[in-house]
Formats: C-alpha cells, sequence, structure tokens
C-alpha cells in the first residue's frame, strides 16, 4: 500500500502539460547553493510560463486560485526556503526571497547587514527610505542594462527580504496590489 501513495505522491507533482511525465522533485531542481541573478535561479528564468515554471519545479502553487494572470505569485507548497515568484500575464517577472536560503550572485542574502550589502555592491546602490516603517531602508542595484533590478529591503540594519528581476516590477512595493 505505502507504495501506491508514494506512486500517487509522484503523478500528483507530474507536468500539466504530460500527466504521463513524471517530474523531478523540486529538491533536486532548486536548491538554496543556487544563486539568485537577474534572470532567475535553478531552472526557473525570468520570462518562462507558469507552465514552463510547473515543468520545471513539479508542484507549483499559486497565490491567487481565482485564475487571475494579470499578476499572481507562485511557489513551492510546505518549503521552507521562503522563495517565490511574481507572474505577470502568466510569465516570471521577478524572483522574492524572505528566507536566508537563498544568495545572491554576489553573496548577499536575508540577514546580512546593510554594511555587507553596500560593500558587496560598491558604488552600485541606491539608498531610499522605505514607504511605509519609518528608519527602514531599499537598497537598490540596477543591472548593467538598466532592464533589471535588485531591491532589498532592510530594517534599517538587516536585510529582511529581496526582490530581484524585471524592471518595474521588482520595484513594485505591494506585490500584485
Amino acid at each position: 500500500m505505502k507504495g501506491h501513495r508514494n506512486l500517487l505522491a509522484i503523478l500528483l507533482t507530474a507536468p500539466l502539460s504530460n500527466p504521463y511525465v513524471l517530474a523531478a522533485p523540486a529538491a533536486e531542481r532548486l536548491v538554496p547553493t543556487q544563486p539568485v541573478s537577474f534572470r532567475g535561479v535553478g531552472p526557473v528564468r525570468v520570462g518562462m510560463t507558469f507552465k514552463e515554471l510547473r515543468r520545471e519545479l513539479g508542484e507549483v502553487e499559486l497565490e491567487d486560485k481565482s485564475g487571475e494572470m494579470s499578476c499572481n505569485f507562485a511557489h513551492l507548497p510546505r518549503s521552507r526556503w521562503g522563495i517565490s515568484w511574481m507572474l505577470i500575464y502568466g510569465r516570471v517577472a521577478r524572483t522574492d526571497v524572505d528566507e536566508r536560503g537563498f544568495a545572491t550572485v554576489s553573496g548577499a542574502r536575508v540577514g546580512d547587514s546593510e554594511a555587507r550589502v553596500l560593500s558587496l555592491y560598491k558604488g552600485g546602490v541606491i539608498v531610499g527610505p522605505h514607504t511605509y516603517v519609518e528608519n527602514w531602508h531599499y537598497l537598490t542595484v540596477l543591472s548593467p542594462d538598466g532592464k533589471s533590478m535588485l531591491v532589498f529591503e532592510t530594517d534599517g540594519s538587516r536585510v529582511m527580504g529581496y526582490r530581484i528581476g524585471r524592471s518595474p516590477e521588482a520595484g513594485f512595493v505591494e506585490g500584485c496590489t
């Protein structure tokens, strides 16, 4: 009986495009040792469709189950990694990281000090006030071509989370609202 439950669990994570092809477990396709870049993380790339995201990671959930795809967030179920993706019209626009696991290509991660971020991106950081919380900051790094951005949200001392991807979406403060 246990074998049947395992097979059922595997089949439930199969890509939507072909239910007969078994998807690789997300843990094998996406791991916190993979750096997050302006282009994406691991097999996830900015511009890929939700269907492609599901094919790469297997089981992926949408926050808004209403089917509204003009803006939505996708994440791995039961993920302890604190990573999600903003989808605009069904395509990945940015990666959001809310826990320490995933670092940027330069090595910055949640929990780092503002000083460390400023040092890692020496001369390339725009420091701005937080929209809603006094003494908090946004530390913004633009890609060389200006088409992408990395935004660290800090409590004035430490990085609380960051988002990286296409501009202007990576700069959206309130997510999809």
